[in-house]
């Protein structure tokens, strides 16, 4: 359920939207009891002073395969309502996802530390080539100068 006075929850909305360079203008939009809809100002709606009032999840759910809504488990005990199992299953849900974040991201720094080792070793590789290879130049040199001088 989501409770808020219509009033915040219009504050919110604007405040989001100046966050938002292509957001030019944010309309409030009534739905009146004749469901006539009335176009007003924050200004406007805060004078009509809306009693707080509780709204139903917005997230419309396909009926399951007996024509009903489909039924969700709920994990405390059976004593909450449809409404409220339905949420459990979606944190039961959104834990999952977050397990399998954490499981992703846990993977993805080990690949991140196995291609850092790699990188150490292939710069330690290049270096000790490196190193290797800068006495026998000169020694190398030193005979072509030799040969040259003869």
């Amino acid at each position: 359920m989501v409770i808020a006075a219509p009033e915040k929850i219009a504050e919110w909305a604007v405040q989001a939207a100046s966050c938002v360079p292509l957001i030019k203008e944010v309309i409030i939009t009534i739905l009146e009891a004749d469901k006539s809809e009335t176009k007003v100002t924050l200004d406007e709606l805060r004078a009509r002073a809306i009693p707080i009032k509780p709204v139903p999840r917005l997230l419309h759910v396909k009926a399951g395969p007996g024509g009903g809504a489909p039924h969700a488990a709920s994990s405390s005990g059976g004593t909450s309502s449809g409404a409220n199992g339905a949420s459990s299953a979606e944190a039961a849900g959104l834990r999952q996802q977050v397990a399998a974040q954490a499981a992703h991201n846990q993977a993805l720094e080990a690949q991140i530390a196995e291609l850092k080792a790699l990188m150490a070793a292939a710069k330690n590789g290049i270096e000790e080539a490196a190193a290797a290879a800068a006495p026998t130049e000169p020694a190398e040199n030193a005979a072509r100068g030799k040969r040259a001088r003869q």
